[in-house]
């Protein structure tokens, strides 16, 4: 039962160390800067539409509907 005991200890502590190396590695390369951003970006209200490219003449051939459907002018 003592070795049960030795090895249940080792791992935990396996783990427990990779963990913190883990922790280490994420402070190092910013992981945990500016937490607050990400969920502010997702909230703000972004209601224009992206400009949309200007096309020549000739390109003007085919009109698309709502459906996405093409017609000939």
């Amino acid at each position: 039962m003592a070795i049960g005991v030795w090895l249940f200890i080792g791992w935990m502590a396996l783990v427990a160390i990779t963990a913190l190396a883990m922790f280490v590695w994420g402070l190092e390369r910013g992981q945990f800067r500016n937490l607050e951003e990400p969920a502010r970006r997702m909230l703000r209200d972004d209601d224009t539409p992206a400009p949309r490219p200007e096309t020549k003449a000739e390109d003007k051939k085919h009109e698309t509907n709502r459906r996405g459907e093409t017609r000939d002018r």
